[in-house]
């Protein structure tokens, strides 16, 4: 098998790694207590069981057969040695917000305690328990992540130093060509995982035509992003395929529009979603949210209404009908980002005569921006790390890290924070908070996204989720009919 990630990684750590580098590569070199399967679900990896014992306190039990890739056991030693390393001040990383629940994380991650005060208990050799804070049922989908994989002691994740790299998951580091490509081959301590199982080459490549060239040059036999401007020219082949994702892409407002609910209004009811979906070829409908349906139910949109926009909109002040926006989006998102951001300003333009901007920024510096000051216009795409509608809402709250919109409602945070995670229950309070948050025209939402790829009809076994995790521990590679008979 052979696939490409957009850069190379600059570390191995799954502490400090986030994005599509984790989901493709760090999911299959490390695997912690629970994975997540398109079919299975949650289900126990490293893990013979985790428990609810008591709503605030759960007990795992380490699969003894889960092991690292030298063939050595996985102990509780070294799952807690990941989660004091990920709250510690002196790790940095943002990850820790994934033990966020954990009871005192959040005081040690700020220096107001000793990291041995985290809620994390050893029970014995292959037993640990977790104290949470308060009660949280989704806590367990944390575990997905590889971020709270096993740790090693003393364990060196610098590229250069693969070689001595023991991991946890599907697969271990063959070779590593720096600037070119990175070759997996199965880790056989790994359940299941055994002879059969094939290598996988990664490449680095920065643009999507020069992947969709590769692919068809057969360099690579599964394409992980096909553009928008392909896809009718795929659509109906055998190795085309378009999957679901849990998402909440979005076009966000800065604070300069945070007193301006009118014309937020305005620009919500003056875009075509039709034609935006034409343009991507989208299964979702933009200006719904890019949720699954099956979380919130019956849809929630935004539609065009041209007429109640001009009239919204003439009301406003004049500096504001005549001031230049700028809207600002990741350059990571590849052409069809762009392609969507450039129709969108021809509609603002043609609809309501307003100057927009395009700023295409590169990531880190983008969202580096978002965080310290959000500009008046923005889109954001937001992958979510769990299943759960309140995976994808829980960035909107008014504490939240990523709640770059800057939204203040209590009583949107307080049905997000009391979400139950599954059931009937769980729909009414979902569809509720959407509606307050699209009431507010807080935010445009994207529609449902679907990832397109391409991917060669023999090779079989992954599982793509809808977190975007690339699972290979099922991979097959089937030898491609002979033309001799």
């Amino acid at each position: 098998m052979s696939f490409h990630l957009l850069s190379e990684p600059h570390s191995l750590d799954p502490a400090h790694i986030r994005g599509s580098t984790g989901s493709y590569l760090l999911s299959n070199l490390f695997r912690g207590l629970y994975s997540f399967h398109s079919k299975k679900g949650l289900h126990p990896t490293g893990a013979r069981y985790c428990t609810f014992i008591k709503p605030t306190l759960i007990e795992c039990d380490i699969n003894p057969n889960h092991k690292w890739s030298n063939g050595n056991p996985i102990t509780t030693e070294d799952y807690i040695r990941t989660f004091t390393y990920l709250v510690n001040p002196k790790s940095k990383t943002v990850q820790w917000e994934l033990l966020r629940g954990v009871k005192n994380a959040e005081a040690v991650v700020n220096g107001e305690k000793d990291v041995k005060s985290l809620g994390v208990k050893k029970i014995s050799l292959m037993k640990f328990q977790i104290e949470l804070e308060k009660p949280d049922p989704e806590f367990l989908y944390n575990f997905i992540s590889p971020a709270l994989s096993p740790r090693r002691k003393n364990q060196n994740y610098d590229p250069l130093a693969f070689k001595e790299l023991k991991t946890s998951g599907p697969y271990v580091i063959k070779s590593w060509k720096l600037g070119s490509k990175i070759t997996l081959t199965p880790n056989l301590n790994f359940p299941g995982m055994n002879s059969l199982n094939p290598e996988v080459d990664i490449y680095f490549v920065e643009d999507d035509t020069t992947a969709m060239n590769l692919y068809d040059k057969k360099v690579l036999n599964f394409l992980r992003r096909v553009e928008v401007s392909a896809i009718p020219a795929m659509q109906g082949k055998p190795d085309f395929i378009q999957i679901p994702m849990s998402r909440m892409d979005y076009l966000g407002f800065g604070p300069e529009l945070k007193d301006l609910p009118k014309f937020r209004q305005a620009l919500a009811l003056s875009l075509n979603y039709s034609e935006l979906a034409k343009i991507y070829h989208a299964l979702g409908r933009p200006g719904c949210p890019s949720l699954p349906k099956k979380y919130y139910g019956t849809p929630i949109c935004y539609d065009f209404n041209l007429q109640k926009a001009k009239v919204i909109f003439a009301q406003l002040p004049k500096e504001v009908r005549n001031r230049r926006w700028k809207l600002y989006y990741g350059k990571q998102g590849g052409e069809s980002i762009k392609k969507g951001m450039e129709w969108i300003q021809s509609q603002w333009k043609r609809h309501l005569g307003i100057s927009i901007e395009l700023q295409p920024s590169e990531t880190g510096m983008y969202i580096a921006q978002l965080t310290k000051n959000p500009p008046d216009l923005f889109r954001k795409g937001v992958g979510m790390d769990r299943p759960t509608c309140k995976a994808g809402l829980e960035i909107y709250t008014e504490k939240h890290r990523e709640n770059y919109i800057q939204y203040k409602n209590r009583t949107f945070d307080s049905i997000v924070n009391n979400m139950p995670s599954s059931g009937p229950s769980a729909v009414t309070q979902c569809r509720k908070a959407l509606q307050i948050l699209m009431d507010d025209y807080a935010l445009i939402p994207m529609g449902e996204i679907h990832f397109s790829l391409r991917v060669r009809p023999h090779v079989l076994g992954w599982d793509l989720n809808e977190m975007n995790q690339l699972d290979l521990s099922e991979l097959r590679v089937v030898p491609r009919a002979s033309k001799n008979p």
